[in-house]
């Protein structure tokens, strides 16, 4: 009878505890260009198949996830649609809201590149409190180095002319205001309540990271604390989880997961603790005084 009262308690705190970790869902932001199920190279890995095709890495602790359905995305977001485009302003935003809404339980925000900035407007403008956390990866601060980012990567780089043609059709096509919302006109707005993770790559040759640092630093200097910054080595956009530093990106999500009460992989978040811990730089460590140089007059007091 004792061993069935027992059982009966073990059952209830098993039960007890898989609630809490699933009463989270995932908002997965997709980039500029992209489209929602490529999220499934972040995804825990349920099988040997995807395990082998899509590497070991996980950045979610279960697949419960909902997308935002960007309105550049027609017929079941399989055709790519410009017109639409507005890089984290107005239509964006409200495409963003809709998705969040749509969640009943707590949220964790993912979001890349042009989602990233757009999850940061719609969190400073709206005052989320569902939002438990957020990763945002290489969000711009603001969207024209978006654009030119994405010429450059076009190709154009090298003719300045088709570079400014294309530049000048972008604007014109798109439904983007050159002076409107951008994210570092407002990311100061955001709750302090909400922890945020910044992700970005030296080597990201389309938004560079020193655009994702300043957002990071406008929040610091505003007074966020939990707020953090992982400047990678290496990785493109949009793919730094498959680049060589691949593994540390993983990591020290989960250690900032852990760090925040969310669901995480425990051996994950302990090998990415050490680097989750300097994540967290000064302005200071971000923008050292410079050092003069040896040729510079030294100034003596006059006796």
């Amino acid at each position: 009878m004792l061993f069935v009262k027992l059982f009966r308690i073990y059952l209830l705190l098993f039960f007890i505890y898989f609630a809490q970790v699933d009463a989270y869902t995932y908002l997965y932001s997709y980039a500029f260009g992209s489209f929602p199920m490529r999220s499934i190279i972040y995804r825990k890995k349920t099988n040997w198949l995807s395990r082998f095709l899509f590497e070991k890495w996980s950045i979610f602790c279960n697949n419960d996830m909902k997308f935002v359905k960007y309105n550049d995305r027609k017929l079941g977001v399989i055709l790519f649609y410009i017109r639409n485009t507005c890089l984290g302003q107005e239509d964006d935003i409200a495409a963003f809201k809709k998705g969040y809404e749509q969640i009943d339980d707590d949220v964790i925000v993912f979001g890349i590149s042009r989602g990233a900035a757009t999850a940061s407007n719609f969190m400073a403008l709206h005052q989320p409190t569902r939002i438990k956390g957020a990763v945002l990866e290489s969000p711009f601060d603001h969207a024209e180095k978006g654009i030119e980012g994405f010429i450059n990567g076009c190709g154009f780089k090298r003719w300045p002319k088709t570079k400014n043609f294309f530049n000048w059709l972008f604007h014109k096509v798109a439904r983007y205001n050159k002076n409107g919302l951008h994210p570092k006109d407002v990311v100061e707005k955001i709750s302090k309540d909400i922890p945020i993770i910044f992700v970005c790559s030296k080597k990201d040759g389309m938004i560079p990271y020193q655009s994702t640092i300043n957002l990071y630093k406008q929040l610091i200097k505003s007074g966020h604390t939990y707020v953090h910054l992982l400047v990678l080595e290496s990785g493109n956009h949009g793919f730094l989880i498959w680049g060589p530093d691949g593994d540390k990106y993983q990591n020290v999500i989960h250690a900032f997961y852990r760090r925040y009460n969310l669901p995480h992989n425990e051996q994950f978040a302990t090998e990415g603790q050490a680097l989750f811990e300097k994540c967290q730089p000064t302005l200071q460590d971000l923008d050292p005084p410079r050092s003069r140089p040896s040729f510079y007059p030294q100034l003596l007091p006059e006796l």
